[in-house]
């Protein structure tokens, strides 16, 4: 019974206890209360429902996503098994990223040796770019003053150097 028109005039009439009153007033807050409680509830399914499609969405995401790493890494995708399948995947991709990672170091280490090389040569490429300076002035210079051979015909290589490159700061033309 949900109307209590009649029980509240039986009450006035005083056929009924006033408890009667009491309980009916309990009785229509206590629905009152319930109805709020089934809107809330109701809310709270929708909202739920909200939420499972959203976590479904977020989950079919990452599935292609986790589909798109294993092309991307040569790793097998399992449609059914993909989540358990997670760790795995990981491991897979730490293994390539290791194989890289030394790869990298060992380039590093050749390029720091070719990077040492190329130092050297460029010492010996100066060495030489002096070397032949002085060839092309000592051979377009012509210059009786400069002693290259001792009394025995040979030549001192040095001591022609130090010559040559005096001569040559002199501002001595060949």
């Amino acid at each position: 019974m949900t109307d209590y028109t009649e029980l509240k005039r039986l009450v006035e009439a005083g056929s009924l206890p006033p408890i009667v009153s009491t309980l009916i007033a309990e009785n229509e807050r206590l629905r009152a209360d319930l109805d709020g409680e089934m809107s809330r509830a109701r809310d709270f399914n929708l909202e739920h429902e909200e939420l499972k499609h959203e976590r479904d969405q977020l989950k079919a995401g990452f599935k292609n996503f986790h589909r798109s790493l294993c092309e991307r890494f040569g790793y097998y995708h399992d449609d059914i098994d993909w989540q358990r399948d997670q760790v795995s995947l990981e491991e897979h991709i730490a293994a390539q990223f290791s194989h890289v990672s030394a790869e990298n170091s060992s380039l590093r280490s050749q390029m720091e040796t070719v990077q040492r090389g190329a130092g050297q040569l460029k010492a010996e490429n100066e060495e030489l770019r002096k070397d032949a300076e002085r060839y092309r002035w000592f051979r377009n210079s012509g210059d009786p003053d400069i002693a290259y051979l001792d009394s025995r015909g040979h030549i001192y290589p040095e001591a022609l150097d130090e010559e040559i490159d005096a001569a040559m700061g002199k501002g001595g033309q060949p």
